[in-house]
């Protein structure tokens, strides 16, 4: 992997009373920089224990920041507040998602689903492969994912774009 940014920082929150999301927060200079800007997907190493594949969204104030579940974390325990080691790559799956066996083989022998993914964004696909790994029901994956294919298909033939 390509390694883009290495600082220390600490480990910040976005909702301190809930505590419910930790984030790493960068300097919007240090985005620009990224091969591709903000849309730049990464994955970030914090202290060598963790690797994590992540998105940045814009802070609002010329900062940038990367979201953290407490679910990501794998059993590490980070207070707000705690400097943290990272070390940011350029994350090689340009989706920042692997894709669902189910949806793999869904889109091997449905060509209009195939199709209907072709013209998807990449935030779009983020969306559908995220929902399918939570769900543990086989069937329900590929039910799941015929409706969203069906509902995004409807959508590019309102705009014009099937």
């Amino acid at each position: 992997m390509k390694e883009l940014y290495r600082f220390e920082t600490i480990m910040d929150m976005l909702d301190p009373m809930g505590e419910s999301y930790r984030c790493v927060m960068y300097p919007g200079e240090v985005i620009k920089a990224f091969p591709k800007g903000a849309k730049t997907r990464i994955v970030l190493d914090i202290d060598g224990k963790l690797q994590l594949q992540c998105g940045l969204q814009s802070n609002g104030d010329g900062r940038y920041f990367s979201m953290i579940g407490k679910g990501r974390l794998e059993g590490h325990t980070y207070d707000f507040g705690q400097k943290i080691s990272v070390i940011v790559f350029e994350d090689p799956n340009p989706l920042g998602v692997a894709i669902p066996g189910t949806l793999e083989a869904l889109l091997e022998q449905d060509e209009i689903a195939a199709k209907v993914w072709s013209k998807l964004t990449d935030g779009r696909k983020r969306t559908l492969c995220h929902n399918l790994h939570r769900t543990k029901n086989i069937d329900l994956q590929i039910e799941k994912a015929l409706k969203f294919l069906e509902d995004e298909q409807e959508k590019l033939v309102e705009k014009g774009k099937w």
